[in-house]
């Protein structure tokens, strides 16, 4: 409740906080399903227990080789991610490399999809029902017109009109239903992934986070920059960011790990062994804290 629908096939809620544990907190309070909720299922709570006991001996992590050595990755990002890699297997884990073709065309699956999903999702808002408002309006068009000009920004009128384009009927198999057979083929990929391994690798990002005003101005450039995330929205499983160092400019950089389905549980518990690793106690509760968390 109190979001805007935009893809609704891959909408989710993921906290932001400064540790696991708060995660797995805020994960027990937000899961399950809601009557009001179409998009929801039932779910089980984690165990903050077993997360704190959690050891990666002996489970099987497959890293995505397509996202770890795409052109598109800086360097010390790689070099991040592999010095977890090395963790890991120094923690009695197996990692190996994965392979799924359909990695280097998930961007394209997902904003196909997406835009759709947004086009239908932000027809409501046409200043009749509820939302923004255009003022001074003669007639039903102008309405619709002026509110919809006004009250969405660049990047909405520009993700409309490209769910548009692959709604319409001249491309409507050629774009979105070859979308939706892609992204089947890759949920596939993904289940075969995890008849072999525990978990899933990647970077989170291709690069660090751009400083202020330095954002591409390429539209495509910016879409990019979802490369690593949008599988596991295509797929539908969880996936957990992860602090595993620095840049040299000192801008932070994240390892992206994935289990299947409902497997919450098990990216908490390979997230706080790494959160272990990389950061102390104190660190993690925040300058000022107290030993109980409080600020």
């Amino acid at each position: 409740h109190g979001l805007v629908a935009f893809a609704s096939s891959m909408d989710i809620a993921g906290p932001i906080t400064r540790s696991v544990k708060d995660s797995a907190l805020l994960f027990n309070v937000m899961h399950g399903q809601d009557p009001k909720d179409q998009t929801s299922v039932p779910s089980d709570d984690v165990s903050l227990d077993q997360i704190e006991q959690y050891s990666v001996k002996g489970k099987r992590i497959g890293v995505l080789r397509e996202l770890l050595e795409s052109k598109d990755v800086d360097e010390e990002i790689s070099q991040a991610v592999r010095s977890v890699m090395d963790f890991y297997e120094r923690s009695g884990a197996v990692v190996e490399m994965v392979d799924m073709s359909l990695l280097d065309h998930a961007v394209a699956i997902y904003y196909v999809l997406s835009s759709a999903e947004a086009s239908s999702n932000l027809a409501r808002y046409d200043g009749v029902r509820y939302g923004f408002r255009a003022e001074g309006c003669r007639n039903p068009d102008e309405l619709y017109t002026k509110t919809r000009s006004e009250g969405f920004g660049l990047e909405v009128k520009r993700r409309i009109l490209l769910g548009n384009y692959v709604l319409s009927s001249e491309h409507f198999e050629d774009c979105f239903r070859q979308a939706e057979r892609a992204r089947e083929m890759m949920r596939r990929e993904f289940s075969h992934a995890f008849s072999k391994y525990d978990l899933l690798l990647s970077p989170v990002s291709a690069t660090t986070a751009p400083h202020k005003g330095k954002a591409a101005a390429d539209p495509l450039a910016s879409y990019l920059s979802d490369l690593c995330t949008v599988p596991a929205s295509l797929a539908g499983i969880p996936a957990i960011s992860v602090p595993c160092g620095q840049s040299r400019s000192g801008m932070p950089i994240g390892v992206q790990l994935m289990a299947d389905r409902f497997g919450e549980q098990e990216i908490l518990g390979a997230a706080r062994v790494l959160e272990r690793e990389y950061y102390s106690e104190t660190e993690i509760a925040g300058k000022g804290a107290s030993s109980d968390g409080r600020i």
